[in-house]
């Protein structure tokens, strides 16, 4: 009886939440960027249309609909990224 109840439960919880295995309903978070201990911004995907979000405990505001041009943005002049800083240190590492 316990483990029924639990099983109603997590399937309850589930729905209720909106979570789903595999799906998601067609709505994917594609960035996030903390913006302070409890604020974050979100870069999220419905269907065709992205959406820049920002959380807060007070709720949830759209701050803009990204264009196809506007995300992803393009690299900054000079930036290197980490999985290239990585694979060079490991490669030196490698020798030494």
């Amino acid at each position: 009886m316990v483990l029924a109840m639990l099983l109603l439960g997590a399937w309850l919880w589930r729905r209720v939440t909106g979570l789903q295995g595999g799906g998601g309903g067609g709505l994917r978070i594609e960035a996030s960027l903390a913006i302070g201990s409890r604020e974050r911004l979100l870069v999220v995907r419905a269907g065709q249309r992205r959406l820049l979000l920002g959380v807060s405990p007070a709720g949830i505001v759209r701050l803009a609909a990204l264009g196809s041009e506007d995300w992803p943005p393009p690299p900054l002049e000079g930036e290197v990224s980490f999985a290239r800083l990585l694979a060079a240190r490991l490669r030196r590492e490698g020798r030494e």
